[in-house]
């Protein structure tokens, strides 16, 4: 009798322990999610240097459709072979970006502002992976602009290549001659943060 009582309240014990555990546990999973959906974080950086100085606009940007494709088929094909790296920056004056964009649709390929071969820097966000397309164009002409994308093809105006997209303020870059003229600087970073 008494073994049977001892081993009642072992038995009892043992499930208040497991329920114990196991409110833990869930009330931890409640508290702190996994990241169901991790995004890559961007961030673009416009300078605008004149004869007065050097104006720099920081903004946001847009992932489109295609790129969610483009990305998925890289991650999850073996020997894709029609992609190249995303490291061109195209500039329009379009306002209003929208993720159905496949190109810019009024490129800038003239000006000084044709679409540009960034150079690419890998290094660590904190913990995180990342890399910056950096590239400068040089008036050759009056141009303005409000709008930045980049691209998975160098070949200006070419469309189903646009990975993101940047609105900024709208600026106009001066030409006067050829010793005086705006330059436009983007720093465009993508960090990788799945975690």
């Amino acid at each position: 009798m008494f073994e049977q009582s001892f081993s009642r309240k072992r038995v009892i014990s043992t499930l208040l322990a497991v329920c114990l555990i196991l409110s833990a546990s869930i009330t931890y999973a409640v508290l702190n999610p996994p990241s169901t959906n991790p995004k890559p974080a961007n961030h673009v950086f416009i300078f605008h240097e004149t004869m007065q100085g050097v104006e720099m606009i920081p903004t946001h940007n847009i992932r489109t459709n295609i790129a969610e494709n483009y990305a998925r088929d890289l991650f999850g094909f073996d020997n894709v072979t029609a992609h190249n790296a995303t490291k061109w920056i195209s500039l329009s004056n379009d306002a209003s970006p929208l993720v159905t964009w496949t190109v810019l649709p009024n490129e800038v390929n003239a000006n000084g502002f044709s679409r540009k071969l960034a150079t690419v820097t890998a290094w660590m966000n904190g913990t995180d992976y990342a890399y910056n397309l950096t590239a400068t164009w040089s008036a050759t002409a009056t141009q303005q602009l409000q709008c930045a994308g980049t691209q998975f093809s160098g070949q200006a105006l070419s469309d189903n290549n646009l990975y993101a997209v940047a609105s900024f303020t709208q600026t106009t870059f001066n030409y006067y001659d050829s010793a005086n003229f705006d330059n436009l600087t983007i720093v465009w970073v993508y960090t990788y943060d799945f975690n």
